[in-house]
């Protein structure tokens, strides 16, 4: 409940129910009078309950894409905003937060609300895409092509019901026989992150 203590808790979700499990110190629920439980049902005619909030941490495992990133200026090339393909597998740490309020109905009854965010921070490791020119090869003759790269890095993102969204920082390796002269090699860029939640 908002404003009281936190209390380890298990919650079972029905089809049109919520109902919450107080658990002991060894995570287990054991039935007595003062420990009840408490049922949010999908709408009632009776007092609502009160607003609670609920907050679960784990262990989070993500597809990751950053669709856009920036790169600052490099010798004679200035900033590049780029939105070629990167994509990869994230790990970090996940708390989210639930609050299970009641909404009052012009009929007199009450009808449940959930609302949803989650905070992640973590690290991710990928494949991605990047154009190769003479520019980014200190000037070396070649053709124009679109290289494979290792993108690696760390990430924070944001999830507000089912969209997650959050800022990346990484840097990327070319894998081809140019890799060494490559200009944005192992430097810093910052993007836009977008996530799908795998657990």
């Amino acid at each position: 409940r908002a404003g009281q203590p936190t209390q380890a808790v298990y919650l079972e979700v029905a089809d049109e129910q919520l109902t919450v499990y107080p658990l002991d110190r060894d995570g287990r629920f054991s039935p007595d009078s003062a420990r009840q439980q408490l049922a949010f049902p999908q709408k009632t005619t009776a007092t609502a309950p009160s607003r609670h909030v609920f907050q679960k941490p784990s262990f989070d495992i993500d597809v990751l894409t950053v669709p856009f990133r920036y790169r600052p200026a490099r010798h004679e090339v200035p900033p590049q905003l780029t939105t070629s393909f990167s994509g990869g597998a994230y790990v970090g740490y996940r708390r989210d937060r639930y609050s299970v309020l009641y909404s009052p109905t012009p009929i007199g009854s009450a009808v449940r609300r959930i609302t949803h965010y989650g905070f992640s921070m973590g690290g991710f490791v990928g494949i991605g895409t990047s154009l190769v020119t003479s520019a980014v090869l200190g000037a070396q003759p070649v053709n124009d092509y679109e290289g494979a790269t290792l993108p690696t890095g760390a990430a924070a993102i944001v999830a507000v019901d089912n969209l997650t969204v959050g800022l990346a920082i990484g840097a990327d390796q070319l894998l081809d026989r140019n890799r060494r002269a490559w200009l944005y090699r192992a430097q810093p860029w910052v993007g836009v992150a977008l996530g799908l939640n795998l657990n």
